[in-house]
């Protein structure tokens, strides 16, 4: 594998230093896996481009979406509101007023 150098204020290399010694790694690593994991505009791009816009809301027997009288919304907020008292629950902690 070949290494090249890049150049970056003493401010910025000092700072590489202090994180990768932090993870028990090296600045290489450091620079290495942050490049890894960054998606270029293509990468998020192409992305977007596989991405559905949204799920389709079922239609009601009426011919409407629930997103049109704010059912949607209402269903959504409730559920949410299950979920953080399930893991509140399971964790032994509610936040207070719950």
């Amino acid at each position: 594998m070949a290494y090249v150098s890049i150049e970056v204020e003493e401010t910025v290399r000092d700072r590489l230093a202090v994180l990768a010694a932090e993870r028990g790694t090296t600045m290489a690593r450091l620079v290495g896996d942050l490049a890894a994991r960054t998606p270029t505009e293509g990468e998020r791009a192409a992305r977007a481009a596989r991405t559905p816009v949204g799920p389709r809301l079922p239609e009601k027997p009426d011919g409407t979406t629930a997103e049109r009288d704010g059912e949607a919304d209402a269903e959504l907020i409730r559920r949410i509101g299950d979920c953080v008292v399930s893991v509140g629950l399971q964790a032994g902690f509610l936040p207070p007023g719950w």
